[in-house]
């Protein structure tokens, strides 16, 4: 049975940022986990709530079960492509972390101890979908493609990321 969580109130832990739908938390350097991981260094607690927003809004009543979903999806694929490129888990378990007498069954479906990086400062909504997006990055039209599919609401110069963007994609 889901859990519902609108606010994550975690007493004793620093909150670094609260947005839209993800509180994070600064749990500064933290060791290895046992497996012989590398050390994770300065490292962050990211929890997915069950906030609902739409165009930037924060609508009143949340989505119970939304916050573990987002967070098992999310963990399910950076899982799968840690081959392809490191990312920023790092096999913490989330129980290890969590301030004394805090219900880790709250937290553990809807959390993920994370290195803290430099983030890029981009945000991408996909605003369409293609039927054939495999075939995009081979596409003459790629650019006019994810110049209708991307709102890129972050960065100054849109032009030069589209660019760069194509470029990556084409490989």
């Amino acid at each position: 049975m889901p859990t519902t969580l609108t606010t994550a109130e975690l007493p004793g832990l620093p909150l670094f940022h609260r947005g839209k739908v993800r509180d994070v938390f600064d749990l500064g350097r933290q060791p290895p986990p046992a497996d012989g991981a590398p050390d994770p260094g300065q490292c962050l607690l990211i929890v997915a709530t069950d906030r609902l927003s739409a165009f930037d809004v924060i609508l009143p009543d949340p989505i119970p079960g939304k916050g573990e979903m987002l967070c098992q999806i999310s963990n399910f694929w950076f899982q799968r492509t840690e081959h392809l490129m490191r990312n920023h888990l790092t096999g913490i378990e989330v129980a290890s972390v969590l301030p004394q007498g805090v219900d880790p069954a709250l937290y553990e479906k809807r959390s993920v101890v994370a290195r803290k990086l430099r983030p890029l400062p981009v945000e991408a909504i996909a605003a369409k979908f293609r039927r054939q997006v495999g075939a995009c990055a081979g596409d003459r039209h790629w650019e006019q493609w994810i110049a209708r599919c991307l709102a890129l609401d972050t960065v100054p110069d849109i032009g030069d990321l589209r660019r760069t963007l194509c470029r990556l994609a084409r490989g």
